[in-house]
């Protein structure tokens, strides 16, 4: 059995209040959020990323798949979130293609709406390339809540 990683400070406490997130004129990074509905836990994850932001500079983009009710940053207490709505549900792999094609980074981070980003995250994702020059893409480390490891990664040759 695994401690539950919130109890031991390992899930990022996230901030209250509003949240400005500040986009870049031109980012280095886009952070891609594919969502339908469960807008609360798609604003816990913009929380976590706040919390632990990146030192790159960045945009931050939640595509709203046609969920009846549309995803409203403000809200939420949420600024400077760029909302992709599509009309029509298309799923989870045309709403990343759609937003990566709005992507202004030259790096995309594509995040399911209920992750938490802890400490440092993001930066290592992006140190990886600059680490290797032999890499396309960079898969994260996976935690379940009770810290138990869902993924680590893989390797396309």
């Amino acid at each position: 059995d695994q401690p539950d990683l919130l109890e031991h400070g390992v899930l990022p406490s996230l901030p209250g209040g509003p949240i400005d997130f500040t986009a870049s004129m031109s980012p280095e990074l886009s952070i891609v959020i594919p969502s339908y509905g469960q807008h609360q836990m798609t604003a816990d994850c913009l929380r976590a990323i706040f919390a632990h932001r990146p030192t790159v500079s960045y945009e931050v983009v939640v595509v709203d798949d046609a969920y009846e009710d549309p995803f409203d940053p403000e809200a939420l207490g949420l600024a400077g979130v760029k909302v992709l709505r599509h009309e029509h549900n298309k799923g989870f792999l045309r709403s990343c293609n759609s937003a990566v094609k709005t992507a202004l980074g030259c790096r995309v981070l594509l995040l399911n709406n209920d992750t938490q980003v802890l400490a440092g995250a993001i930066d290592a994702l992006w140190n990886t390339f600059d680490r290797f020059s032999d890499v396309g893409a960079v898969g994260a480390k996976l935690l379940y809540p009770n810290g138990a490891l869902q993924e680590a990664g893989g390797i396309i040759w």
